[in-house]
């Protein structure tokens, strides 16, 4: 693993450490090689500073460990060394409870002693056995690596059982507090048989269920019953593989007393004997360890995918919405539900989001929602997120607060860039399944972007066409009207896609551009076709393009044309295919029609302003050629109507945000596409064309170079 793609964590590790600069260089060592010799060295350094009581240290250590590559590159270094796989599968063995316990390293030590294991859930949630409530006889912390884990904690009221702490505070009769049969775990008689054995009665009250999640950590100690249930986000969603990294010290000593673990069982049960568990072979470890790094590659490919930038916002909230969603509807099948009973999901997650809302605003606490509902660990890992917002957590909530939207933009990415099968209904891919790629109707990324600004901008264009503009002004030198409403929808656009993409460059036709990373840009005609907007006339468009600049000129890769007083949205990625999505939210991939051999009866969108005599011209010999000549008043809509809706072709003057949106759609329809550099009445223009099919294209041409001569 590259040390500086890790070494922020080893700052904030080392800060929390300032009082033990010895462990700055077994830290970076570990950093720049993890593997277990070195872990076993960061840990030794560790632990002789130790003090009994400092479980936020030991949480701070343990934290070091939380990094999937760290651990990954731990993996590949045990199943690089025979001997040591062979040492560890000696002291490790799968629990009853259904994980394999891997015991990394045992340092033996009687007072800076101290193990690291490994912990992985094959068996997920806990099919064979849950987790009882259990005292350690050791501080401990963990740190999940894949998957999730709640950790369930508890206060001990009063117990029977000699050496068991309890917070005799006078709430032992609180409601809360339920009585227990308190047992030995691991009792060993002289013979050396290990006995679980009744110890006396006990009362313990339930305090919290916080669920981590990868990176974090929590630290358990000496006094606090817990048990742990793994995958938390499992509930209702998905079969993923759990894996914690948990890091213990010493056990307490004969002068502390206990010596022994402490399980807590709600029924009296029979005093019995414990059976030894044989260890892993060799063999067997090796096996579970390839395949778990297999899981690890995989999760880490997932994680980049959620928090890839070409997304726009990061997509974890999209897939925690899609829990919460899953709780509701107690199914796994989540992608079903909301292809199913989209409104019906929509409403539970609009009532999702005001919850939110209210507990972000710290309106409502967390502590007022079910503690033991799987709902509660997904409001609160939202809160984390928002917690963690540099710009705070009210602007969280603006840019992620609706929860039915950031799923819609998950599972645009996870169907349209990494679904595993056409029939994928649960919210995440099950790990270890080969990726395919499914392209096509499945808004994620810049489309996505795009479609929610082209939404958030939709209704400023209808209220002023049904309504008033505002003030109109002239353009120069004749580029013809512009009104209020023009900017309004061009801010309202702006903002939605930077939001989304603060780095990437803005050009709008009303006088915004912004060349921030130079490679990059937007480039957007908030209403194309004015005139016909201003005259009353549903032929007006917004145009968003996203491009790149490559081999010296801008190549669209995204595109989209909305028609706001139509209610329909023409989109396309470069690729991948052009849709249509009409006014009642139903979706089509689009398709050039039947063959058009030539112009005659063909359906021709003219737009030549700017060629003066040359455009009356073209106009007449359209008609001399068999074809119908027309003029739909917008570049963006006369090019997006050549994609097998309408328009057979179509011969336009404009500027390239008029037109690059709808050569794109035109041309991942099927359509063919040409651009020409022009010169009429004293000025230099670009003449688009496309059309249907090559022979209408290749006509258009040979008018065009007729009419003018070239």
């Amino acid at each position: 693993m590259a040390y500086n793609a890790y070494s922020a964590t080893i700052r904030q590790i080392l800060a929390g450490f300032s009082a033990r600069p010895e462990l700055a260089a077994p830290l970076e060592r570990f950093a720049e090689a993890p593997d277990v010799p070195r872990a076993r060295d960061l840990l030794r350094a560790y632990f002789a500073g130790h003090r009994q009581g400092d479980v936020a240290g030991l949480r701070r250590i343990t934290s070091a460990f939380s990094d999937k590559r760290v651990v990954r590159d731990m993996v590949a270094s045990i199943l690089a060394d025979p001997a040591q796989l062979e040492a560890i599968a000696g002291r490790s063995y799968p629990h009853p409870i259904g994980f394999d316990k891997l015991v990394l390293h045992h340092e033996r030590s009687a007072v800076h002693g101290f193990k690291l294991r490994l912990h992985i859930y094959w068996r997920s949630p806990q099919e064979l056995a849950a987790e009882r409530i259990h005292l350690h006889r050791f501080e401990m912390a963990s740190s999940p690596i894949t998957g999730e884990l709640t950790n369930h904690l508890y206060a001990v009221r009063a117990c029977e059982a000699p050496d068991i702490a309890s917070e005799a505070d006078g709430q032992a009769s609180d409601d809360n507090a339920r009585g227990y049969h308190a047992y030995s775990g691991y009792w060993r008689d002289p013979k050396g048989i290990l006995h679980k054995r009744f110890l006396g009665l006990a009362q313990l009250q339930f305090l919290s269920a916080l669920t981590f999640v990868p990176g974090q950590t929590y630290a358990q100690g000496l006094q606090a019953p817990h048990y742990v249930e793994t995958n938390a986000e499992t509930g209702h969603t998905n079969r993923d593989v759990c894996s914690t990294i948990y890091i213990h010290g010493p056990g307490l000593s004969d002068t502390a007393g206990r010596r022994i673990p402490i399980l807590f069982e709600e029924q009296r049960i029979p005093d019995s004997v414990i059976d030894t568990i044989p260890n892993l072979q060799p063999a067997a470890l090796r096996q579970s360890l390839v395949r778990y790094l297999g899981l690890l590659e995989e999760s880490l490919r997932f994680y980049d995918w959620l928090y890839d930038p070409q997304y726009g916002r990061n997509l974890s909230v999209g897939m925690v919405a899609g829990y919460l969603l899953s709780e509701a509807f107690g199914s796994e099948r989540t992608i079903e539900e909301w292809e199913s009973h989209r409104q019906a999901c929509e409403e539970v997650l609009e009532r999702r989001s005001q919850m939110l809302a209210r507990l972000v605003r710290g309106e409502q606490s967390l502590a007022g929602l079910a503690a033991d509902a799987r709902e509660t660990r997904y409001f609160q890992q939202l809160l984390n997120k928002s917690y963690a917002h540099p710009a705070g957590r009210e602007d969280w909530l603006r840019q992620y607060g609706n929860l039915a939207g950031e799923l819609e933009r998950y599972l645009g990415a996870l169907l349209g860039d990494y679904a595993r099968n056409p029939d994928l209904k649960v919210l995440k891919p099950i790990w270890e399944m080969p990726t395919t790629n499914l392209r096509g109707g499945a808004h994620y990324g810049h489309v996505a972007a795009m479609l929610e600004a082209a939404r958030a901008a939709q209704p400023l264009a209808l209220r002023a066409f049904r309504g008033e503009a505002g003030r109109v002004r002239e353009k120069p030198a004749g580029a013809g009207p512009v009104s209020e409403v023009d900017c309004a929808v061009q801010a309202c656009v702006r903002a939605v896609l930077q939001q989304h993409y603060p780095r990437v460059g803005f050009v709008g036709e009303e006088g915004v551009a912004e060349e921030i990373e130079g490679s990059r840009r937007w480039l957007v005609d908030p209403i194309d076709g004015t005139r016909n907007f201003l005259a009353g006339s549903k032929n007006f468009a917004l145009s968003i393009a996203h491009q790149h600049w490559t081999d010296g000129r801008w190549q669209t890769s995204d595109a989209l044309v909305a028609l706001p007083a139509h209610g329909e949205i023409y989109w396309a990625e470069r690729g991948q295919g052009a849709f249509l999505i009409a006014a009642d939210g139903r979706e089509q991939r689009l398709q050039v029609g039947d063959h058009q051999p030539g112009l005659r009866g063909a359906l021709i969108d003219l737009s030549a302003r700017g060629l003066g005599k040359a455009e009356t011209d073209l106009f007449a010999c359209l008609r001399e050629a068999g074809a119908v000549p027309r003029a739909s008043g917008s570049a963006a809509l006369m090019l997006a109507l050549v994609s097998g809706c309408g328009n057979h072709g179509a011969l336009i003057t404009a500027q390239p945000w008029d037109v690059a949106a709808g050569l794109l759609i035109c041309r991942e329809a099927g359509g063919q596409t040409a651009q020409r550099e022009l010169r009429g009445a004293g000025t230099q223009r670009t003449a688009t064309l496309a059309a249907v099919s090559g022979e209408v294209l290749e006509a258009l041409e040979e008018l065009l170079d007729g009419v003018l001569g070239t």
